[in-house]
């Protein structure tokens, strides 16, 4: 990573339907220079503050007994920007309502609809239009980018933007276990 960024902590939220379907939505001030959106991005899923502070609050205070919660899907050792792909508002909104379309969801749409409407009430303030996006259905389950538990996510995206404006980097965790 760079030593000219830094980024810190700045304060999370939790959207949640019936305690399962949860994305967990992580802020943190960026200082310093850049050379593009992709290195940034990158030099952040390297950090201490992706693996420690992009952790729900619940978690966070438990951090001495770790072994007993779920951590981030995707192994940050092996994470890289290479795996995501890139969006703009438009195409991210596509991209969530051809997944609610799917017919495979038996009683967990409606939780799933609800979570997308508080999303996109969120997500259409945004200043950005570039959202880097990846998601556990598009890798193998052998994939060595998957962290051991991983398989216990129904579903697992993690999406990420920055705000220049306001310098925040904006990490959303959304998930169903």
């Amino acid at each position: 990573m760079s030593s000219q960024i830094t980024f810190k902590f700045y304060g999370q939220d939790k959207i949640c339907e019936n305690g399962y379907q949860t994305i967990c939505w992580y802020l943190f001030l960026v200082d310093g220079v850049y050379k593009n959106l992709n290195t940034l991005v990158d030099d952040f899923i390297h950090t201490i503050n992706f693996k420690e502070d992009a952790l729900p609050f619940f978690v966070k205070k438990n951090l001495g007994n770790t072994e007993s919660f779920l951590k981030h899907a995707f192994n940050e050792e092996i994470l890289s920007i290479e795996n995501f792909k890139v969006f703009n508002k438009h195409e991210l909104i596509n991209f969530f309502d051809k997944y609610l379309a799917d017919d495979d969801w038996g009683s967990d749409r409606g939780e799933f609809e609800r979570i997308l409407k508080k999303f996109y009430t969120s997500i259409t303030k945004e200043n950005s239009d570039t959202f880097f996006l990846i998601s556990k259905e598009w890798f193998d389950k052998e994939s060595n980018i998957f962290n051991p538990f991983a398989y216990i996510y129904i579903y697992y995206f993690l999406i990420i933007w920055f705000d220049s404006d306001k310098k925040l980097l904006n990490v959303c965790e959304w998930f169903y276990d």
